[in-house]
């Protein structure tokens, strides 16, 4: 599955900032990488104010898996601009502004959101079985005040990052390791690391059992890392705090701090299941321990993870809760247009790949929300619906 990510926001009644974070999620049945480009509006690919066109971590907000040339740098908000020497001289990433620049938006305003996939989507869907998910995350939905419950915002919360002008540039959010281990609440509250989920959801996912249900192929996942492990991800590597089995699979069967605007996809007959599944209006179950303050290891063994569903957690004197659905109309869902394999460009009507967004009016004033795009792609090799012992297995 592969990802797409842009900031945006608003400071005046009835707008809201918008920043867009290009990511691209990696394919959900296949070994394959189905890279998918935000173009409009500018999706960031992980990058930040880069010196050259590459990315220089791309694990930094997300699993980009991209060519590192792709993407947009952050923008910026200095006065008048961002260069030493009153604009004569080199950039300078410690003025006042720098890296602060977001896009506005409006409730009720239509976004054009136009895309590249290199390995193609849409209906009929020839050689590719395909979602396109797009989703978003505000401020009011993940602030933190210190004491985990991430509710307040006397805390940095949701950002893109701020590059300093010297060392640590470009700093993965959550922590330096980038192993499932690696990420502390911490370095998840240093501003000038990036940050989209928070940290109480990453220590869920690498605390709590991964489904193993799912599909592996002949991949030795670790077990030790809980849902961190996936077919794609079987050592854990973290990027950013994107828990990989979210990230990987749609719908998601526990909470994510995302909500669904859309689905585009080759099978158009499935949108009413990602309709009646969506987070939008369907509560999410999650097993509490109930663990405290006690000092609890950053990763478990199997036989002490966090059970991921209700009979076990229960059984284990554990409490089952439902986090309540966001309350909002289900996504958008329909077959998108087919795009050529292989071909970074646009579809039959000679142009990009799109959808068109209405800003909900549900996102609260003057808030700060980032548009996040997955690209979920099944090869010819596999259908959709192949199960963990290799039953279903077909081509399409």
């Amino acid at each position: 599955m592969k990802e797409g990510y842009c900031l945006f926001g608003a400071m005046t009644t009835n707008a809201v900032c918008l920043w867009f974070s290009s990511s691209v999620l990696l394919s959900r049945l296949a070994l394959v990488c189905g890279d998918i480009y935000m173009n409009s509006p500018r999706g960031s690919n992980n990058k930040l104010a880069e010196v050259n066109n590459n990315a220089e971590n791309q694990n930094r907000l997300f699993d980009s898996q991209n060519n590192a040339a792709g993407g947009y740098q952050v923008g910026d908000n200095c006065v008048p601009n961002c260069k030493t020497g009153g604009g004569a001289g080199n950039y300078d990433a410690s003025k006042e502004g720098s890296q602060e620049g977001m896009m506005y938006y409006y409730h009720g305003s239509e976004l054009t959101v136009e895309f590249t996939l290199q390995h193609g989507c849409g209906t009929p869907g020839t050689n590719t079985a395909c979602q396109v998910v797009v989703q978003y995350m505000c401020e009011s939905d993940v602030r933190d005040d210190g004491d985990g419950d991430d509710d307040d915002g006397s805390l940095p919360g949701l950002r893109d990052g701020k590059d300093p002008p010297n060392s640590g540039r470009r700093r993965t959010a959550g922590g330096d390791t980038t192993n499932a281990q690696g990420a502390n609440r911490d370095e998840s509250r240093d501003p000038v690391r990036g940050r989209h989920e928070t940290f109480e959801s990453y220590d869920a996912c690498r605390k709590r059992q991964r489904n193993k249900g799912l599909y592996v192929a002949d991949q030795n996942l670790n077990n030790d890392i809980g849902a961190t492990a996936t077919r794609q991800n079987r050592n854990g590597n973290r990027r950013g705090l994107e828990c990989p089995e979210e990230r990987d699979y749609y719908p998601y069967w526990h909470p994510s701090d995302w909500r669904d605007a859309a689905v585009l996809t080759s099978r158009a007959e499935h949108c009413e299941y990602y309709q009646r599944e969506s987070q939008n209006v369907r509560p999410k179950g999650y097993c509490d321990p109930s663990f405290g303050d006690v000092d609890v290891a950053a990763t478990l063994p199997p036989q002490d993870q966090v059970p991921n569903n209700a009979r076990e957690c229960l059984s284990k004197g554990y409490q089952w809760h439902e986090r309540s659905a966001w309350n909002i109309p289900p996504p958008d869902c329909f077959g998108l247009p087919e795009s050529r394999d292989n071909h970074h460009g646009n579809i039959g009507n000679g142009k990009m790949a799109s959808y068109i967004w209405t800003v909900p009016d549900t996102i609260p004033d003057n808030n700060v929300c980032v548009l996040r795009l997955r690209y979920n792609i099944s090869t010819a090799d596999f259908t959709r619906e192949s199960k963990a012992d290799g039953s279903a297995w077909d081509s399409f």
